[in-house]
């Protein structure tokens, strides 16, 4: 499974030679979920990724606000299931029901740089205009993903 991490571009400098840590050992606050009222409070031991392209570019966003950085998405693979665990928000019992219902786990263990780079951002045209939005997804018009996707960082070419 390919997982994705939204960060920063300044967090970026010490993943590449930490990796990911949890945010227990790192200082770093909550980024995504975190202020909005629906969300579960989340563990500071644990590394959130997602299957979700969407739902990690507003965690980059959120962190790049925070460090006054560039948003970036991580790509993460070879990860071991054993140290997977349901996301909180998914409010499910087992990591694969959480992937299932939200496309997101908790994971427990740090994870080392060569299991991450940072994901290639696609041109618009590449993209399927939807967004996952906690529990549901909705499809939008070629505009409304413009207006949204640039509001989140996705640069668009001139052509639109």
């Amino acid at each position: 499974i390919v997982f994705y991490h939204g960060t920063s571009e300044k967090r970026w400098e010490s993943i590449q030679v930490e990796g990911l840590r949890p945010r227990s050992q790192t200082g770093s606050s909550p980024a995504f979920g975190a202020q909005y009222g629906h969300a579960l409070p989340s563990n500071a031991s644990h590394i959130y990724l997602t299957t979700q392209m969407g739902m990690a570019r507003f965690a980059a966003r959120d962190a790049a606000n925070v460090d006054k950085s560039k948003a970036i998405v991580l790509e993460v693979r070879g990860l071991d299931p054993e140290y997977m665990l349901p996301d909180p928000d998914s409010r499910k019992r087992t990591a694969e029901e959480s992937l299932h219902v939200m496309g997101s786990i908790a994971y427990t263990q740090a994870i080392p740089p060569q299991n991450i780079r940072v994901h290639p951002v696609p041109s618009h045209k590449q993209s399927n205009y939807s967004f996952v939005c906690a529990k549901s997804v909705k499809k939008f018009t070629t505009q409304e993903a413009k207006e949204i996707g640039e509001s989140i960082g996705i640069q668009w070419d001139s052509s639109t």
